[in-house]
């Protein structure tokens, strides 16, 4: 059993309203959010516009599948309308 906690630290410059903050974000949630080994979530900085932070919790089988789920998520950061500030896994 693998179980693992991706934080994602994003930067939205320009951004001047939580729902602009969201709708640029929404694309995790859509994408994700169905997958019934993850969860996901905005963690931090609810009320700031111009900064998020979104958490993913995944628990599976095996190491290799949560780090391909890990990835997947990376790949998709990079094509939302945000800055990704860092990221980093805690295995728990």
């Amino acid at each position: 059993m693998y179980l693992a906690l991706l934080t994602m630290n994003f930067k939205l410059t320009g951004c001047y309203s939580l729902k602009e903050k969201r709708s640029r974000l929404r694309g995790l949630k859509d994408k994700f959010g169905k997958n019934p080994n993850l969860a996901l979530s905005e963690s931090k900085f609810h009320d700031d516009h111009q900064q998020a932070q979104w958490q993913a919790a995944v628990l599976c089988e095996s190491k290799i599948t949560g780090q391909q789920l890990f990835e997947q998520i990376r790949q998709f950061v990079h094509t939302v309308d945000a800055e990704l500030i860092d990221s980093y896994v805690e295995v728990l």
